[in-house]
């Protein structure tokens, strides 16, 4: 897969999120080098609808890409940029996201089919608009994606992992993490979480 503005891509996130009647489910996962996927799901409260759901999924999938950056350095030398396409197949997010950063908005409009003509998630756009700064200033570069529906193993993972977030959420339950904490070998980027 390719995304625009990323000269290349050295890691690759897919988020999900799911919403049913107020309680949200996120997920996150990424492939490993021996084909299976982890990630991270989690559930989400107080959602109005889908898309705020959708950009909790990606602000958890920067967030932790960003305690991985700050607990191992090593892994990320500030002399060598990383790019990272955190995949969504939410074109919503994606769309509030770009009106965030400027310079696309007519196109994000265009896309969203005229959905999407502001930022309505102001606290959960500005969230993940720091956090990719943030990532930035630590050499790493993302790009936040639309990848129309789930077509690729990860894509699956994330869906599948978001529905059972609602699960937690309907149980009042906490989050799962999804090999990151016991699949050898454990992911580059996500080894320290």
């Amino acid at each position: 897969m390719t995304t625009p503005l990323l000269p290349r891509i050295d890691l690759e996130i897919t988020t999900d999120g799911s919403w049913d009647g107020g309680l949200g489910g996120c997920a996150f996962a990424i492939m490993q080098q021996d084909g299976r996927c982890a990630g991270k799901i989690w559930r989400t409260r107080h959602d109005t609808d889908s898309t705020a759901v959708e950009l909790k999924g990606i602000r958890g999938a920067l967030d932790t890409l960003l305690s991985a950056v700050v607990a191992r350095p090593f892994d990320f030398p500030a002399s060598e940029t990383k790019y990272a396409a955190i995949w969504t197949d939410c074109l919503d997010a994606v769309c509030e996201i770009d009106l965030q950063l400027g310079g696309r908005s007519e196109d994000a409009i265009r896309r969203s089919n005229g959905r999407v003509s502001s930022v309505t998630h102001v606290d959960l756009v500005k969230a993940i608009v720091d956090a990719k700064s943030a990532l930035e200033a630590k050499g790493v570069v993302t790009r936040v994606a639309w990848q129309p529906r789930v077509s690729y193993p990860q894509a699956k993972a994330a869906d599948e992992w978001a529905r059972k977030g609602v699960v937690l959420a309907r149980q009042k339950a906490g989050s799962w993490n999804v090999g990151l904490d016991h699949v050898y070998p454990k992911p580059k980027y996500f080894s320290a979480y």
